[in-house]
């Protein structure tokens, strides 16, 4: 699945949440109550358990690689397969060793995603070339990567389950596969690398989960982390949504980083196939939007994958 720029994230199925069921203080105040104070890491004890339970409190693995050269574009190239969602009832292991590739520029591998002591990065056969081992079952495994080009380039990932592509641009652009006979997923995701002490471009990772029926009746919350295209933690954040008594469904969340220093809210309207979330900065300043996502849904939870495009670095 191709999304365009301008294309909000997708976070199917909303309206599965009863709309009936909300927290009115929250709901109704101003920016959800929310505001720039430091928070503790991971917002705290109260919220702790859901960036754990997401595995969103993990990071990437860093590779050492070689500079980008400073005479052609970069793109990060981030590639994912498996269950996105765990599955904990999933017993088929599927083996994906294989190789994510370009016929055009040069490709480095910047970090592992989810990799364990069974998975493991092989001796490129070329610069061309990132070679792997890696077998999943209830959850997922993944690679960032850098493509070096002079335009023109493609990249592939080729594994025992299928060849999936993409081109990428000069715009963010995101894939998804299904992959047959299977319930697992590939997704591809391109986000061009901007110059040194640039950020057009944040990727965003989450879980979003039903808590229509749980404690404190809010519909529905998300938690996540913020990225560079290249992979390197900015923060966490945080979110909720529900229906204000006006009948309008509305988002508010927060991103901190590791510190819990606040770096911006997030604020927005959601309806039933679309959440669409604006960029704030600490004087109400519109920063950006989130302009790209991919969503998938595991009944009452969606894993999210996207691209937010902000004015200045977070």
């Amino acid at each position: 699945m191709l999304l365009s720029r301008s294309a909000p994230v997708a976070l199917l199925a909303l309206l599965a949440c009863d709309p009936g069921q909300r927290r009115a203080d929250d709901l109704e105040a101003f920016r959800g109550n929310l505001d720039f104070l430091t928070e503790e890491r991971l917002f705290g004890e109260t919220h702790r358990a859901e960036f754990v339970a997401a595995a969103e409190s993990e990071t990437t693995q860093a590779i050492e690689g070689p500079a980008a050269p400073s005479n052609v574009s970069s793109t990060a190239v981030w590639a994912g397969w498996g269950h996105f969602i765990g599955t904990r009832d999933e017993d088929q292991v599927l083996d994906w060793t294989g190789t994510l590739s370009t016929s055009t520029g040069e490709l480095t591998l910047v970090r592992t995603v989810k990799f364990d002591r069974r998975d493991q990065v092989l001796t490129p056969p070329d610069t061309r070339t990132i070679a792997f081992v890696s077998r999943t079952r209830p959850h997922f495994d993944g690679l960032i990567a850098r493509l070096d080009a002079t335009g023109g380039a493609d990249v592939t990932l080729s594994t025992p389950n299928g060849s999936f592509a993409a081109t990428p641009s000069t715009e963010p652009a995101i894939q998804r596969f299904d992959v047959e006979g299977t319930a697992a997923k590939v997704a591809l995701l391109t986000v061009p690398v901007p110059e040194a002490g640039s950020c057009p471009h944040a990727v965003i990772t989450g879980r979003w989960r039903d808590t229509t029926n749980a404690r404190g009746n809010i519909d529905g919350r998300l938690v996540g982390r913020w990225f560079t295209p290249t992979g390197e933690l900015v923060g966490h954040w945080r979110a909720f949504m529900g229906t204000r008594s006006d009948g309008s469904q509305v988002v508010f969340g927060k991103v901190i980083d590791a510190d819990g220093n606040a770096l911006a809210l997030l604020e927005g309207t959601f309806d039933a196939s679309a959440l669409s979330l604006s960029v704030l900065g600490d004087n109400g300043e519109s920063l950006g939007q989130v302009v790209l996502g991919l969503s998938r849904q595991d009944a009452t939870r969606v894993q999210v994958l996207g691209v937010a495009e902000t004015a200045r670095c977070l």
